[in-house]
């Protein structure tokens, strides 16, 4: 095996070097399936070492790969995981981006030819002569910017590309990699043999990641005569799902991330904390406390065995700042969207839209700090609850829509805002 990959590798480099369009003169399926897992195992060496750099950059805070697209992948049920990963997307993918890697089955200039025939069987045979005469000649480009393509496409699932403008040459490498394998065997083999590599290439990853978000970490597991507590780190949680449960005697949260539990802990917005960890605070947990003793405070407790757990110390600060102190300039506008005190809230908040129905003036507060990066503040009556349905608009129209539908002004003032500091042992 030993023997196989290393005369793989030079026959590689040697055709990287100058890339050929042309196919190898072994054809044979046992050869074809020698230099396939050849190439195989130079992929997975690669990938180690790329995914371990790339893990160094997020364990440093310097690339934050919570939101990449795949993750959404991983949400579907095991089975559909593996038949969209490892079958469907590498044969689309070798399709579209290496199957004119030969001349002869280049489906971008069938089109161009067909088209030039209609102008005369003479200008469709030098268009055809010219091309092949050329494209030799630019192969080599034709090639590594296939590759490079392949690669760049796949910046579409990060999802702000200004936060890793600096990280982009290290966090496309794998899929460069793949591109410029997967490019060899087309040519020399054919496209099955690249669609075959890139599937097991899939494959492999995406089952090793099923194992991974499979499993989960014990981080605490207290049981007393005081109190039953049990804190577990998972990453299997499904990215929109989560559920909690909460009263003076017991405490349940499950797939929360742990920025949020931390924050309804310390009964704080999230935009008034700071951690110093960006991969830790995305932690997600499952956590459930139960208290026996009556003398015990079942939040204060819970936030110490969470530090405890995540070695985490807690640090408050108070600055003056800016803040929009939201007000009722007409009642009227806004009573004829109240609704009946005893009925249940639902709110659905998204990039574009707000849909409130039974929600008190104190939760449009939090809302609209959770939307925006201005600071809002309500210290009205807020008993009274009212439905609000409108479009997201920028901050600087926000006022404009609360006052012409609901009657609410942004009122602009300077207030002592408490901030709270999480520092992670790392």
């Amino acid at each position: 095996m030993i023997s196989s990959i290393k005369n793989t590798l030079d026959d590689l480099l040697l055709f990287l070097k100058k890339p050929k369009d042309q196919q190898d003169s072994n054809q044979t399926t046992n050869y074809k399936s020698n230099r396939l897992f050849s190439i195989l195992a130079i992929d997975l060496l690669l990938a180690v070492v790329f995914m371990t750099i790339i893990s160094l950059l997020e364990h440093f805070d310097l690339v934050n790969l919570e939101d990449h697209k795949s993750n959404e992948l991983m949400q579907l049920p095991a089975i559909a995981i593996i038949l969209v990963g490892a079958l469907i997307i590498p044969f689309l993918e070798e399709l579209i981006f290496r199957s004119y890697l030969r001349l002869k089955h280049n489906y971008l200039l069938q089109p161009l030819l067909y088209i030039t025939s209609f102008t005369g069987k003479t200008n469709k045979e030098k268009l055809k002569t010219f091309i092949e005469n050329n494209w030799g000649k630019f192969y080599t480009s034709i090639f590594y910017i296939s590759a490079l393509i392949f690669a760049l496409v796949h910046l579409s699932n990060f999802e702000d590309i200004n936060e890793i403008l600096l990280f982009i040459p290290i966090l496309i490498a794998p899929q460069f990699i793949v591109g410029l394998l997967a490019g060899y065997l087309r040519v020399k083999f054919g496209l099955l043999w690249g669609v075959i590599l890139h599937g097991l290439h899939n494959l492999i990853l995406l089952s090793l990641s099923l194992i991974f978000i499979n499993s989960s970490i014990n981080k605490a597991n207290i049981s007393n005569e005081k109190f039953i507590l049990k804190i577990e780190e998972i990453n299997n949680g499904n990215l929109n799902s989560k559920s909690s449960s909460f009263n003076s005697d017991y405490v349940y949260f499950e797939n929360f991330k742990l920025e949020k539990l931390i924050a309804l802990l310390l009964e704080k917005e999230e935009k008034f904390i700071e951690f110093n960890s960006q991969k830790l605070k995305k932690k997600r947990i499952n956590l459930t406390f139960k208290k026996h003793s009556d003398s015990i405070d079942s939040k204060k407790v819970t936030l110490n065995e969470l530090q405890k757990a995540y070695g985490f110390s807690i640090t408050k600060s108070t600055s003056l700042d800016e803040v929009y102190n939201i007000q009722i300039k007409d009642s009227i506008k806004l009573n004829k969207n109240q609704q009946a005190i005893d009925k249940n809230s639902k709110t659905y908040v998204c990039e574009k839209e707000f849909k409130l129905e039974n929600i008190n003036l104190s939760q449009l507060t939090k809302i609209l700090n959770s939307s925006y990066k201005q600071k809002f503040f309500f210290e009205g009556n807020s008993n009274d609850k009212y439905t609000f349905q409108f479009e997201k608009p920028k901050f600087v129209n926000l006022e404009n829509v609360l006052y012409h539908k609901y009657g609410l002004i942004l009122e602009t003032n300077e207030k002592e805002i408490e901030y709270i500091k999480i520092d992670f042992d790392k």
